[in-house]
């Protein structure tokens, strides 16, 4: 199933690595609501903001989370 939605946490410097709650309440409203959501959090996965595009490419809208 291709996402229709993906949402990302870029990745940044960090000593502390904490879940994206902020997104998940948004993936999971989306969720509810009948959307394919993909999360992507590039700061766990530790990689590249070029890899992390990579696994938006299918998705129909793309959500980024800053700070």
């Amino acid at each position: 199933m291709t996402p229709d939605i993906a949402l990302v946490r870029p990745r940044y410097h960090s000593h502390l690595i904490t879940p994206p709650l902020g997104l998940g309440y948004v993936s999971a409203c989306l969720k509810l609501h009948g959307y394919a959501v993909s999360l992507v959090d590039a700061l766990n996965l530790d990689i590249s903001p070029e890899q992390a595009a990579s696994l938006c490419r299918n998705a129909h809208v793309v959500g980024i989370s800053v700070m």
